[in-house]
C-alpha cells in the first residue's frame, strides 16, 4: 500500500526490483537469487585505508590488514565494523597495543562466539557479521547494549533522527546524539547530515 502510488506512475517500459535477505520472501515471490561477492584482498585494503583516514594503505601495513580481511572473511560490513573497532580500542596500527587488540578480536572469530541463543533464522544471519558483532557488542558497557538493543525498533532500513533516538532512550535529544555518533564511530550505525540509519543485518541482531 505505501507504493502504490509510485507503482501506478511508472511508465509501461519500466522494472520494479524487490530485494530482501528473506529466503521465504525470495521463493513466495518466484524471485531469483543474486549472492553479493566479497572483497578482493586490493578492495579490503582500500576500506581500511578509508576508514583510517588514509590515501592509500602503506605496503608496511599490509601484513596486519591482510590477516584482519581474511580473518572477517573479506566480508564488508564484518571488516567495517572490525577496524572501527580497533580504533576505538587501540586508535593507531602498528602500535603494541593495535596488534595486541586486533589478536583478541581474530581470537574472538576463531572462537565461533556469537549470539548462540537468538532466535534468528539461519537466512537471516551471517557468520563473520556475527562474530564480529558480538565482540564490539562486548566491548560496550550495559547502557551502550541496551541503546544498541533498542535500536531494533526502528523501521528497517530507514533513516530517522536524534529525537527519535531520544525518545526512544528517554534522554535529552543532545545526549541522544552523542550516543548515536558513538555507534556511528563504531559502524553499528550510518550517519548523514543530521539523519541516522542503521544496516538491516545490524538491526536484526538488534
Amino acid at each position: 500500500e505505501g507504493i502504490r502510488w509510485l507503482c501506478e506512475a511508472l511508465p509501461e517500459n519500466a522494472h520494479l526490483v524487490v530485494t530482501t535477505r528473506l529466503e521465504t520472501v525470495m521463493i513466495g515471490l518466484g524471485g531469483g537469487e543474486y549472492v553479493l561477492g566479497l572483497l578482493t584482498p586490493e578492495e579490503a585494503r582500500a576500506l581500511i585505508a578509508l576508514r583510517l583516514n588514509w590515501a592509500e594503505l602503506p605496503a608496511e601495513q599490509y601484513a596486519w590488514a591482510d590477516a584482519l580481511a581474511a580473518g572477517v572473511g573479506f566480508h564488508t560490513l564484518a571488516l567495517d565494523v572490525a577496524i572501527r573497532r580497533l580504533r576505538l580500542d587501540a586508535r593507531s596500527p602498528g602500535t603494541t597495543r593495535w596488534n595486541e587488540q586486533m589478536e583478541r578480536l581474530l581470537n574472538h572469530i576463531r572462537s565461533g562466539q556469537g549470539f548462540e541463543r537468538l532466535a534468528l533464522a539461519d537466512s537471516e544471519r551471517d557468520q563473520n557479521v556475527e562474530a564480529v558483532l558480538s565482540y564490539s557488542y562486548s566491548r560496550m558497557d550495559d547502557a551502550g547494549r541496551e541503546r544498541f538493543r533498542a535500536l531494533g525498533a526502528m523501521a528497517p532500513e530507514a533513516t530517522f533522527g536524534s529525537a527519535a533516538a531520544a525518545a526512544l532512550w528517554e534522554c535529552s535529544a543532545e545526549q541522544a546524539a552523542d550516543h548515536l555518533s558513538a555507534l556511528a564511530n563504531a559502524a553499528l550505525l550510518e550517519a548523514s547530515a543530521d539523519r541516522w540509519r542503521q544496516h538491516g543485518l545490524l538491526r536484526g541482531y538488534a
